[in-house]
């Protein structure tokens, strides 16, 4: 065997004068071969670092003069108070020249009328306009001096490139409370990327529309994430975005850890039944989604079985939270899955507004969900628009509408219903005292015989009378109340809460059920006086945030200005308020000097401004010591118990009484729904018409 030769002794500290270190005396390297060399390097390396190690040193100076200064995080908007309409628009023209674009009409023309800029604008709009990344360039000068509420920015051809750079403007100025990118197909991963990083960074975003955008598998992970993490995001629209499989899954995943989403609308996504079964997963672990729409779509009997469970879980019956409206419209539902629908209405305390339009539901549909609206308590809004109806479903829903004292609108447009349907929902109308509107259409083939034909105008009518009734009184009661507390602004833009309505209306000592039962009802009217547009066949409620709707957080001018007037209001009711009351007491204090009075009878007398009549109320004293204060006590006590003591319907004819007269008519009316102990008398002029005394609840009876 050969000899391994023997490594050479390196000594790299010798003391004397000739270096041995190869990297400085090259007369040694040359005896070395190349792997001694570079294992000379190595060492030497090692030693040079620990050489260096060893005499690095680190100190700080004392007290406070280790900070030696600061600089402020450089605000956006500091100088946009200082901003006038002109420089303003110099600046963006300035712009223009600098990156050779063009101006944009219709954009100067919005910015001529903005004069406030210490508030956020109405609306920024390019809809329609071609915006690439030198025209978003130009836009930073706009959007670093105005802020707004919306920006419109669908069908502007955006593509990865112009988005993601908009999109960051958007986000570092916190230009929009809503921003809607709509309509732009070129937008690729990219640009959902950036638009997911804008929904999750902004503070001030509440609303975000990505309609008929495509959302691919690649960008969906994007969004989920801002989903999950976004604490300011109260609605998305994501229709027609090809969310079917995966990228609802992906969604929905995202949504179970979100408590700030209120609105969600999923239209035309051609949703099946695995993917209702995914929402129906949703819905039993988040209660803070308030409206879902998802008309348009596949998810047939199937998916509304699946629904239907999760809005029979514990966390929506529980009363905390739970779904406020749903849409169902064009789903190809059948009456098979209603059996499902009317178990969930049974139980559910939280759902306002039901939309089952454009489904063949049929008469025997109607007859499987009236059975659930009967022990229901809380829906409001009930859309059955072309679900091929006829009389008698007609019959059917006018049994639910007689018994609710909670239904204020029923849509029942686009079906053929004739002269018996019509006659008997007239006579559900005359009773029900809560209903503001009744959508029907006239049967679709005229009656050739002269009497129906004239007995459907009749009804029609009668019905519409009826209606403008209710509405009218619950106008009324609204104005009364406005007059008992401040209206908050919450009240005009958020939909009223889900109450239990079950209290005992005779128990006075309840005020706080009382108070919430008041405001409940207040939302309800101010919401329904002026409905959804009458071409509007999704019937969803007015309340949910739109397009047109500042925020809350966002308060405008024009509000501000109504709050100030609404203070200075409530600080002089308070003046006289607090004057009655010292009148009062000056009154009992004179009161309860003077001596008893002694009595049999007391006759209250009040006179009717209109009519001229008088009516009487005799209260037996019992007490020959009773004092006056006494007797009125127990006078309104009488008329409150008269108030609340409730007449049956069927008896209603027994309290009408028709005279003729050619002067006033007087009504005196009381309504179990709007008001728990008030009763409201009204005395409308009626020239050549009938005089209809209704007491009581008799309300149903109303003046033609």
């Amino acid at each position: 065997m050969e000899s391994i030769p023997e490594e050479p002794e390196i000594n790299l500290h010798q003391q004397n004068n000739i270096s041995q270190n190869p990297l400085e005396n090259p007369e040694v390297a040359v005896e070395m071969n190349a792997d001694e060399v570079e294992k000379v390097k190595i060492l030497h390396g090692i030693l040079s670092r620990e050489s260096k190690i060893k005499t690095r040193r680190v100190s700080f100076p004392d007290g406070d003069k280790i900070i030696s200064g600061y600089n402020e995080a450089r605000n956006p908007w500091a100088s946009s108070h200082c901003t006038t309409n002109d420089e303003l628009i110099q600046e963006y023209l300035n712009s223009c020249q600098e990156w050779n674009v063009k101006p944009i009409t219709k954009l100067l023309l919005q910015l001529k009328e903005i004069n406030d800029f210490s508030v956020r604008t109405a609306s920024l709009t390019l809809k329609g306009e071609k915006i690439d990344t030198k025209v978003v360039e130009t836009l930073e000068a706009i959007l670093r001096r105005v802020q707004f509420v919306i920006i419109d920015l669908e069908a502007t051809s955006l593509n990865d490139d112009s988005a993601a750079a908009l999109f960051d403007m958007i986000e570092y100025y916190e230009s929009a409370v809503n921003v809607l990118i709509g309509f732009n197909k070129n937008l690729g991963t990219r640009g959902w990327q950036a638009a997911a990083h804008m929904m999750r960074k902004m503070s001030c975003l509440r609303l975000f529309d990505g309609h008929s955008v495509p959302l691919s598998n690649q960008a969906v992970p994007f969004v989920g994430r801002a989903l999950r993490l976004s604490n300011t995001l109260v609605t998305l629209h994501l229709e027609n975005s090809s969310l079917s499989g995966r990228p609802i899954l992906l969604i929905v995943a995202a949504l179970r850890m979100n408590v700030t989403l209120q609105e969600l609308f999923l239209a035309d996504n051609q949703l099946l039944i695995s993917d209702a079964l995914q929402l129906g997963n949703l819905l039993k672990f988040n209660t803070s989604i308030h409206l879902l729409d998802i008309r348009n779509n596949l998810i047939q009997d199937g998916g509304v079985t699946h629904l239907c469970n999760g809005l029979t879980s514990e966390q929506q019956i529980s009363g905390n939270g739970g779904l406020q409206t749903l849409v169902l419209w064009n789903n190809q539902i059948s009456h098979q899955s209603l059996g499902h629908l009317a178990l969930m209405l049974k139980s559910s305390v939280s759902l306002l507004t039901l939309n089952l339009g454009q489904n063949y539901l049929g008469d025997e549909g109607a007859t499987k969900i009236k059975e659930g609206l009967l022990q229901n308590r809380s829906i409001l809004r009930l859309g059955l628009v072309g679900t091929k109806m006829t009389c008698e479903g007609a019959i059917a829903l006018a049994e639910f509408l007689a018994e609710s004292h909670r239904i204020i609108r029923l849509d029942l447009r686009n079906n053929n219903i004739k002269v018996a349907g019509l006659m008997a929902l007239s006579l559900a109308a005359k009773i029900n005292t809560s209903l503001f509107r009744l959508d029907i259409d006239r049967p679709l083939v005229k009656n050739t015989i002269k009497e129906l034909a004239e007995k459907q105008e009749s009804l029609m009518k009668d019905i519409s009378i009826y209606t403008t009734r209710n509405k009218e009184l619950a106008t009324r009661k609204v104005m009364m109340m406005q007059n008992d507390r401040p209206i908050r602004y919450m009240d005009m833009t958020s939909s009223g809460t889900t109450n239990n309505n079950n209290s005992d209306v005779n128990n006075k000592n309840n005020n706080a059920t009382t108070n919430t039962q008041q405001q409940q009802q207040l939302c309800v009217v101010e919401d329904e006086v002026v409905d959804s547009p009458s071409n509007s066949p999704e019937l969803l409620p007015m309340n949910s945030v739109s397009y047109h709707q500042v925020s809350p957080v966002m308060i405008s001018s024009s509000e501000m200005e109504k709050r100030a007037n609404l203070e200075a209001k409530m600080k002089s009711n308070e003046e006289e308020t607090t004057q009655q009351q010292d009148n009062e007491e000056e009154e009992e204090e004179t009161t309860t000097q003077e001596p008893a009075q002694e009595s049999t009878d007391i006759t209250t007398t009040s006179a009717a401004t209109s009519s001229g009549n008088e009516e009487s109320i005799e209260v037996g004293a019992g007490d020959s010591t009773a004092t006056t204060e006494e007797v009125e006590d127990e006078i309104i006590e009488a008329d409150e118990i008269a108030s609340i003591q409730p007449t049956p319907t069927d008896d209603v004819t027994d309290h009408v009484t028709t005279e003729e007269s050619t002067t006033t008519s007087s009504t005196t009316v009381t309504s179990p729904e709007l008001s728990d102990d008030v009763t409201t008398t009204t005395h409308t002029n009626l020239v050549g018409s009938s005089e209809a005394t209704i007491t009581h609840f008799a309300l149903s009876e109303f003046p033609h």
